[in-house]
């Protein structure tokens, strides 16, 4: 009986923190009379399988990568694409738009990737973040 994790989970869930996933499991196994009995080794080694995995597959790419990424965007337009992603109040201008297309869509995602992993993100809807995220590099 195995249940599959999607990606919007493993976004709140690595959003959450591995401390607090860890003791909401511990938490959970302790008090649930159907995992009373269960290992709570096992228990936890699956806890940790499971955040390890949403941790790979929401990665963004390395810090080299990201740090490349944000020279060819350069800090104004960064910031503009940053308050349309966050605020919505501003249009990107045409000169970032153009910034945007060129750093390319890998840089752009793993951007939005990253940031969703920052502590200040932690109530945003990751998988509504790269959505919008998507949908201004496609109106770009």
């Amino acid at each position: 009986n195995k249940t599959v994790i999607d990606i919007e989970c493993c976004y709140k869930l690595i959003q959450m923190g591995y401390s607090c996933h860890s003791r909401l499991t511990l938490f959970v196994s302790q008090t649930d009379s159907n995992l009373r009995n269960q290992n709570s080794t096992e228990v936890m080694t699956k806890n940790d399988m499971i955040y390890n995995n949403c941790d790979e597959i929401t990665k963004p790419g390395s810090w080299e990568f990201l740090s490349g990424c944000m020279v060819k965007m350069g800090s104004e337009c960064g910031k503009e694409v940053f308050d349309k992603l966050m605020h919505g109040k501003i249009n990107v201008t045409k000169h970032c738009c153009e910034k945007l297309v060129k750093m390319g869509e890998s840089c752009h995602i793993n951007m939005a990737k990253a940031l969703i992993r920052t502590p200040e993100m932690r109530d945003v809807d990751a998988m509504q973040l790269l959505n919008k995220g998507k949908k201004m590099f496609d109106q770009c």
